[in-house]
């Protein structure tokens, strides 16, 4: 193995992620995307379950399940912030095309090495805030603004699982179905409307 991949190794070792996992295609078995998103939903009401809980709560072979785990970055869960991120962007892989550029703050997570090396892997740029300039993450800040109004008080949650299924909702309600004052309609149905029009467009050019 040459000395870049060794470090890479050591490096997803250390995190609890797979080396594969930098080198992600979309196009991965199905078998193992759906076992990934199985363990997914049953993570969001059971965020401490390791692999054997999870094993028996599907009735699945443990072996495949801490094998899918490892691939997609999906053990430790709530405690390595590098570990969420990284997967986040996996899932995002998967459903979207490759971002052409990738912004963020400077947090942490999203400078960790690791990470960067699997935005460069796919050939995504990476895109920086300055610090403590919240002018140059904008739309990410007014983001955060409205989540906060249409989430609510978030210490009304008995348990963590709870607290991340209303995360999810709320941001799946926020894409799909909330209209917003730019685009008159919600982001979904906006990317829905735009890839209709781009698709038109290049039918009447090949006519």
């Amino acid at each position: 193995m040459r000395e870049g991949n060794t470090t890479k190794a050591l490096r997803a070792r250390e995190l609890g992620i797979s080396l594969r996992t930098l080198y992600y295609h979309p196009l991965k078995p199905d078998k193992d995307w759906s076992l990934k998103c199985q363990i997914e939903e049953v993570l969001r009401e059971h965020p401490s379950y390791g692999s054997r809980h999870l094993a028996i709560h599907l009735k699945m072979n443990r072996k495949k399940v801490k094998r899918v785990m490892n691939l997609f970055g999906l053990s430790v869960y709530t405690t390595h912030a590098v570990q969420l991120v990284l997967s986040a962007f996996m899932n995002a892989l998967h459903d979207n095309p490759r971002p052409t550029i990738f912004h963020s703050d400077n947090g942490s997570e999203y400078n960790a090495e690791i990470y960067i090396e699997a935005l460069e892997t796919v050939g995504t740029m990476i895109s920086r805030s300055a610090p403590r300039c919240l002018w140059e993450n904008g739309y990410q800040e007014s983001f955060y603004n409205q989540f906060k109004i249409d989430f609510g008080d978030p210490s009304r949650f008995a348990t963590l699982g709870e607290l991340v299924l209303a995360v999810y909702q709320t941001i799946w309600q926020y894409n799909h179905t909330r209209i917003h004052s730019a685009l008159k309609m919600s982001p979904m149905q906006f990317a829905l409307q735009s890839a209709a029009a781009y698709n038109s467009g290049n039918k009447d050019r090949v006519q």
